[in-house]
């Protein structure tokens, strides 16, 4: 018996450094990258609220986050891949970005200029009865 002990301890030992070791060693991980930028307009002024998109070249597959007030967007979690982006907003003409390519733990910025668009007119009519 005292045999079968001494073979036991060194695979729990090794079970046990695995255990403990091995979790750790995927923490620091990634097969994502990111995308990030600031949209502002021709003045440098950051536009809010401009809608973003992200278009994954391969699959098609469209991913839209809105501007904060500071013009800046964050797409997190991206695959790698090959990705164009877009942005809309109001009274702005909408900006195509050149397709660009995302690979893991990858860090993009993707500043956009946007042009102002076509002037529009709102007219309100007001009558007397």
């Amino acid at each position: 018996m005292h045999v079968q002990k001494c073979a036991i301890a060194p695979a729990l030992a090794l079970l046990l450094a695995m255990l403990v070791m091995g979790p750790g060693a995927s923490y620091g991980q990634s097969f994502f990258g990111s995308v990030n930028g600031t949209v502002s307009d021709a003045t440098g002024a950051v536009v809010p609220g401009a809608t973003v998109t992200l278009v994954n070249q391969a699959t098609g597959v469209e991913t839209e986050t809105v501007t904060n007030a500071s013009g800046l967007y964050t797409f997190v979690n991206v695959r790698a891949g090959r990705y164009a982006i877009s942005v809309a907003a109001t009274g702005f003409k909408v900006a195509q970005m050149p397709v660009f390519a995302v690979g893991v733990n990858d860090s993009i910025v993707q500043n956009v200029s946007l042009e102002v668009g076509a002037v529009t007119e709102t007219i309100e009519v007001t009558g007397q009865a």
